[in-house]
């Protein structure tokens, strides 16, 4: 008898630059994190997520936190891709936001931009999207704890999309919780 066919989920990764998209894709993965050279294109990294299911990760450029000519590149080939993802009859099951901790400012607007954009490919959006703090090593505990409450009490962004049903989660640059990430979305 043959098993279930496979299904494969699309998520794209998206952040500011050097935020640790790569480093969070490659631990879910299973792979060997790349050296830190920037990611210029938008990139495929698949994994066998269980016996019946596929996951895509969509490793995207950083984002700046201003806004730039570069970052309408970005969000125009992310939209190129996410029309050719759904020309397969295929959709986008979520999006991981990663966030460093340790950012004092809070995300651009080109991530915005990103974000809405996702917005027209997934279903039930706001329970698709995953707010993901990452670059812990480099904050206190307690300094994390701060920010992270801020992120979510005083930040306009975060609080929105908390309260219509976003989560948020630390990434402690483990494989089990980026797999927990990943199953949320």
């Amino acid at each position: 008898m043959l098993g279930e066919p496979i299904k494969d989920a699309y998520i794209a990764v998206i952040g500011v630059a050097g935020s640790g998209k790569s480093s969070f894709i490659s631990t879910c993965a299973g792979s060997k994190p790349q050296k830190t050279i920037a990611t210029r294109e938008i990139e495929d990294v698949d994994f066998m997520f269980n016996d019946s299911l596929r996951v895509h990760l969509l490793d995207t450029p950083g984002f700046s936190d201003i806004g730039d000519k570069a970052d309408a590149d970005i969000l125009k080939s992310l939209m190129l891709h996410l029309m050719e993802i759904t020309k397969q009859e295929k959709k986008l099951s979520g999006v991981v936001l990663v966030h460093p901790i340790s950012a004092q400012k809070a995300i651009g607007p080109s991530l915005l931009h990103a974000l809405m954009l996702m917005r027209l490919y997934t279903d039930s959006f706001h329970e698709s999207v995953a707010l993901v703090t990452s670059s812990w090593s480099g904050v206190t505990l307690d300094e994390g704890r701060r920010r992270e409450r801020e992120m979510v009490e005083d930040n306009k962004f975060f609080s929105s999309m908390t309260e219509m049903g976003s989560k948020m989660f630390r990434y402690d640059d483990s494989r089990q919780s980026a797999l927990d990430i990943v199953s949320h979305v």
